[in-house]
């Protein structure tokens, strides 16, 4: 399973770096589309089969979404820019996050 989510991990990770490079938008903005869109596909990933969440949840959303850009983008800004900014970046993944549970649960 190791390297089924280490495969997974280097394709998400790839996919983010070409979004980022060839997204309209700066940083902080890019950075908190990617996590919210990774956040709801993270709420649709099946747990059937049993090798598809280490593929695609650990490595490739793992890889896809950027927990560490997040911070260092967050500490860059004033005590209240990086307040902001988290409050903004927790409640939109939080949201994409139920917005994909409840696309999967009337979906089944």
């Amino acid at each position: 399973m190791v390297f089924v989510a280490a495969a997974g991990a280097a394709a998400g990770a790839g996919c983010r770096f070409i979004l980022h490079q060839n997204s309209l938008f700066d940083a902080p903005t890019s950075v908190l589309l990617i996590n919210v869109l990774g956040s709801f596909l993270f709420a649709t990933v099946p747990s059937e089969p049993t090798w598809l969440r280490p593929l695609v949840c650990s490595g490739f959303l793992g890889g896809f979404t950027s927990f560490s850009t997040f911070l260092v983008l967050a500490v860059s800004h004033t005590i209240i820019g990086a307040a902001i900014y988290t409050l903004i970046t927790v409640t939109s993944c939080l949201a994409a996050w139920l917005a994909g549970t409840e696309l999967m649960r009337r979906w089944k």
